[in-house]
């Protein structure tokens, strides 16, 4: 099948200590490209030398991160509704959330010490049906903030993946109008380019056995997907 493509790059340097970003468009067929793209298969949501991490996510009622010491076998809880990404600087976590409910809403925590976060226990249930305990579903979540230390909350965005390049965390987030990549200055996202011009509001991600970040996406009028590695990001849209 024949393949049309349209180029576009734009390098951007942010300030003279910081990166350039590249970024192009292509249009592809997506048995060739996506279909074609080799995942990693994950147990945990996320894992390194010292954690094994779990998530859960009820939605508008809540959703809790699980960091489980390998060493100690102990896990610590702390509230994250819901997450989609975890990254990891200098020893730091850094546990992005975000759900779509009537209005979109984001929030990314800090958790310098996994250790320090509460051991989440669930409270006295509210009946038993033939002897088994019901909860309802906001007591199954966790609600503590202990040991962690908030980056950005913010309503009417919705971000759709974080990553880190030269130590620092950039973000790819929807305003429900356009798609953007930022960074996050005090307390809030810093737009440092607009990678597409409509909004997006069903993704998933995945990572590729090379280490490339795939953000899919899906609207009723355009599918495709953006692939992060670096500073390079390129957005694939289905022909």
């Amino acid at each position: 099948m024949k393949k049309y493509f349209v180029f576009f790059l734009f390098p951007l340097l942010l300030k003279s200590q910081e990166a350039v970003f590249e970024f192009k468009e292509i249009l592809a067929n997506k048995q060739e490209t996506y279909n074609k793209l080799k995942f990693v298969k994950n147990k945990y949501f996320y894992e390194d030398e010292n954690y094994k991490v779990r998530e859960t996510c009820s939605g508008e009622w809540g959703g809790t991160i699980y960091f489980k010491d390998i060493k100690t076998n102990l896990e610590t809880a702390a509230s994250a509704t819901c997450v989609i990404n975890i990254n990891k600087i200098d020893k730091k976590y850094y546990v992005t959330s975000a759900l779509l409910h009537r209005i979109a809403h984001t929030k990314i925590i800090e958790i310098e010490k996994p250790k320090n976060l509460e051991v989440f226990k669930l409270p006295k249930p509210v009946g038993f049906n033939k002897g088994r305990k019901i909860y309802s579903v906001e007591q199954v979540e966790s609600q503590s903030e202990k040991g962690t230390k908030k980056i950005l909350d913010s309503s009417k965005v919705l971000t759709l993946a974080s990553f880190v390049f030269n130590k620092r965390l950039y973000h790819i987030y929807t305003d429900t109008l356009n798609v953007y990549l930022a960074k996050i200055e005090n307390h809030k996202f810093v737009n440092i380019l607009k990678i597409y011009n409509k909004g997006i509001f069903e993704f998933k991600q995945n990572k590729t056995k090379d280490g490339h970040l795939i953000l899919y996406f899906k609207r009723e009028d355009e599918e495709g997907y953006f692939d992060i590695q670096e500073n390079k990001i390129i957005l694939t849209k289905f022909n």
